[in-house]
């Protein structure tokens, strides 16, 4: 009746002769029990023995000894890093390494699958054939960690979704993570994440310069996608610049949208069962197609969309067709948010049968005039006191009347804070045909 208590979690070695238990990573991998350690020394490692590990079924610690960017897994466009497929879990950990020049039909760097979970920690992918990560079921965490688009120089395309992760069916948690693309052809969806069934959550993330048709940053599908504090910058696509929905519920909180570009909604395009944007802002993204608009709301569908303490303009860009927000038959509840200096285009266009609710906003300098569509009140026609829009710094002059002190109703209306003193209104020069547009 007695029990063997269990046995100790162990630490393997990976280094050369003399300094490591093992040479290679999949020798140390192959003899780890759950709970183990497999601490490699810095170097950079190549070969058979060193992509494509597999840690069969154990939930193990993988890890750099002297922290991120000790240690390169070099794949040398061979195959990938990691394959996940022993049905664990997020105790699955690979901390501290950099992967580079993966190359693989899925998952070129990583790929996760069979239900399985693995959760990076100050990981760096680099220069990868493809999808740099794959995960289908199970769950994929990432936390401070980087990851560099598939090198310019080769063919495209490869794989077509989902420059740097692609996931079905999972749960996927992305924190503190750069996506930086570095090559010009551009992926079909999603230029650095692509999802198909997902719940997904991305936090304090950045992505610059991706291109895909559909979704810049990001594109999903049958997905519950959350945003918060992100931004997404110079991303360049048909539909959706920033991000594309379908058929998804998405909700987007304190992050910022700068100088993407699409043809239909340069910043979100959303087909999704609901939206609901607060707190964030919208700098500068350019439509160049009919529909558009930063946002764009997709379809016939009456969606319920919210947009709470947001700030958008558009000051020196050109051909946005339908304005801030192209809502069709939808009706947003717009509360607290800022519309000024367009070029182009109303605050919102509506079909007939729409009637969004404006309460608690400002508004100024739209190019089709400072009005607004449906049932309207308690709203500011007034310049929002930027500190410097000419060179779009949105924060607001301690005089604007954006600040609690500054509006009858004592709200902080926008997404930018005081950040400079009193100022006055800007001069630009303008057309006396848009200046009349303004009081239209």
């Amino acid at each position: 009746m007695l029990l063997a208590p269990p046995s100790p979690a162990e630490t393997h070695r990976v280094g050369p002769p003399g300094e490591g238990d093992y040479p290679t990573i999949q020798e140390a991998v192959a003899v780890c029990a759950d709970g183990d350690t497999v601490l490699i020394l810095p170097g950079t490692y190549t070969g058979p023995d060193n992509r494509d590990i597999d840690p069969g079924t154990a939930n193990i610690h993988v890890c750099s000894q002297d922290g991120r960017g000790s240690v390169t897994i070099d794949c040398e466009g061979l195959g990938r890093a990691f394959h996940i497929h022993g049905g664990q879990d997020t105790t699955m950990v690979l901390e501290g390494i950099e992967i580079a020049h993966g190359a693989g039909s899925e998952g070129a760097a990583i790929l996760v699958e069979e239900d399985s979970g693995l959760k990076l920690a100050e990981c760096s992918v680099l220069d990868t054939e493809g999808s740099a990560v794959r995960i289908d079921g199970g769950c994929l965490i990432i936390t401070d960690s980087g990851f560099l688009g598939t090198p310019a120089d080769v063919p495209w395309p490869p794989w077509p979704d989902g420059g740097c992760i692609r996931a079905s069916n999972s749960t996927v948690r992305i924190s503190d993570c750069a996506f930086v693309a570095n090559r010009e052809p551009i992926m079909w969806y999603g230029g650095a994440l692509c999802v198909n069934g997902c719940e997904v959550m991305l936090s304090d993330c950045s992505f610059e310069r991706y291109r895909a048709l559909y979704g810049g940053a990001c594109a999903a599908t049958d997905s519950d996608v959350t945003l918060l504090r992100c931004s997404v910058t110079s991303c360049s696509t048909a539909e959706g610049g920033a991000l594309w929905f379908e058929t998804s519920a998405a909700t987007i909180g304190e992050s910022t949208f700068k100088y993407n570009e699409s043809e239909n909604g340069s910043a979100i395009r959303s087909g999704t069962t609901s939206l609901d944007v607060r707190g964030s802002t919208f700098c500068d993204n350019h439509g160049s197609g009919y529909e558009g608009a930063q946002v764009y709301l997709d379809g016939g569908a009456r969606l319920p969309v919210t947009l709470t303490g947001c700030t958008m303009t558009s000051r020196d860009v050109w051909g946005m067709r339908s304005g801030f927000v192209r809502a069709g038959v939808a009706s947003p509840v717009v509360t607290r948010c800022v519309f000024a200096f367009s070029n182009i285009g109303p605050v919102m266009s509506v079909e007939p049968e729409a009637n969004p609710e404006f309460t608690n906003c400002v508004v100024f300098a739209v190019a089709e005039g400072d009005s607004l569509p449906g049932t309207h009140y308690d709203n500011l026609f007034i310049d929002p006191l930027f500190c410097d829009v000419e060179d779009d710094d949105l924060g607001l002059c301690s005089n604007s009347p954006c600040l609690p002190d500054g509006n009858p109703w004592q709200l902080h209306v926008g997404s930018e804070p005081e950040e400079c003193g009193n100022c006055s209104s800007p001069v630009k020069p303008v057309s006396w045909g848009a200046i009349k547009a303004m009081y239209r």
